[in-house]
């Protein structure tokens, strides 16, 4: 099962090497019971979505050619291995060499016959994090951490095989107990412990992840315009959110002395530009004050801190892209741009990753995100 790569480095030459020049795209679909092989089996049309922005990941994918008139069924049984429930594995690349991008499960599949066309099976998945989606029970979880809480709720996903592992951060202990209330499902509370925690929550390649993925600011791969790289998008916008520093005071020390930390620069990633704070006069006079008791220290509150500053300043710039099929391109990395304008150049957290193969071809869509405009 594939993962999440969280510390793969790759050029485009070694990959242009590995994927023979990014010549005979090819994909193959493991469906319950049921290979599909792309050089074999005529895949017109798939699309795997992948995000960290705390909401599942899909694939999309259509199958035609296999129907028997003559005996009305379908080639190799392949209907009678396409349900609701089983599970999904995406491999993408080239002939030469495929990669994992998806593990799931089939959310829905459609069959159309018709006159005009050859019958073709429609299959929508979804990855883990889908599972967490039904269920709303009220839950009282008493003096668990916070880490325990969310072992718990994701349990569930393991257990039912669809996802290979679960990371979690070291995450802050609340003082209060943790209660989920009535009508909320696990995903939504999750996603707002996740949000309380600056933490990412998503599933990439299978694994389930809860962590502060911006931290490692080490690089994926380096694009370079005209190259592998087809298309470069990028903007610079105010969010409603930004400030010029973020204060975060605590007397969870163990002699309940207060304790507070600052952040006045976000990090460095976004391009080569300015923050927001020295672009808009009077902003890097605002401030955030946050008070969260549960920090321990004058280094957490002060590590928190940045971390608040950077996630409500995220999105100062943004942007995407669209290069050759790159299977070895997730969200949750950083990526170098290069080749463009000496602002737009520099590094980029990516947010989004849509892989798509149809009868155009095999491209990569991106969205990045950054602090710095």
């Amino acid at each position: 099962m594939g993962g999440f790569d969280k510390s793969g480095s790759y050029d485009i030459t070694s990959l242009e090497k590995k994927y023979d020049s990014f010549m005979s795209p090819a994909a193959e679909i493991q469906v319950g019971s049921a290979k599909i092989d792309g050089m074999k089996i005529p895949i017109t049309y798939l699309r795997v979505q992948q995000t960290v922005r705390n909401r599942s990941g899909s694939a999309e994918f259509q199958v035609s050619g296999m129907y028997d008139y003559e005996k009305g069924k379908w080639l190799e049984n392949l209907l009678d291995s396409i349900d609701v429930g089983a599970k999904v594995t995406i491999k993408m690349g080239y002939m030469k060499s495929k990669k994992q991008v998806f593990f799931g499960y089939v959310d829905s599949y459609e069959v159309t016959y018709g006159s005009g066309h050859q019958p073709n099976i429609t299959v929508s998945a979804l990855d883990g994090m889908g599972l967490l989606m039904s269920g709303g029970e009220r839950q009282d979880f008493g003096k668990k951490t916070t880490n325990e809480v969310v072992t718990e709720l994701t349990k569930e996903c393991k257990s039912a095989g669809l996802i290979s592992s679960v990371t979690i951060d070291t995450l802050p202990k609340f003082q209060s107990q943790i209660r989920k209330e009535t009508n909320c499902s696990n995903y939504d509370f999750l996603s707002q412990l996740a949000e309380m925690c600056f933490v990412n929550f998503c599933v990439i390649n299978g694994e389930m992840l809860f962590s502060n993925l911006m931290k490692n600011t080490s690089s994926l791969v380096e694009l370079t315009m005209g190259q592998c790289l087809l298309e470069f998008t990028r903007s610079v916008s105010m969010t409603r959110n930004s400030v010029g520093s973020v204060v975060v005071i605590s007397n969870g020390t163990k002699d309940k002395k207060e304790v507070r930390g600052k952040a006045e620069t976000p990090g460095k990633f976004g391009g080569s530009g300015d923050t927001a704070a020295k672009k808009v006069k009077g902003l890097s006079k605002t401030s955030r004050v946050i008070r969260m008791n549960f920090l321990q220290s004058e280094k957490e509150c002060k590590d928190m801190a940045q971390n608040v500053l950077d996630y409500m300043n995220l999105g100062f710039s943004g942007g995407g892209g669209r290069c050759l099929g790159l299977p070895d391109l997730i969200p949750g990395r950083f990526i170098k741009i290069k080749g463009v304008d000496k602002k737009s150049n520099g590094s980029y957290f990516v947010s989004d990753v849509t892989q798509t193969l149809s009868e155009d071809g095999y491209y990569t869509e991106f969205e990045v995100c950054g602090l710095r405009g």
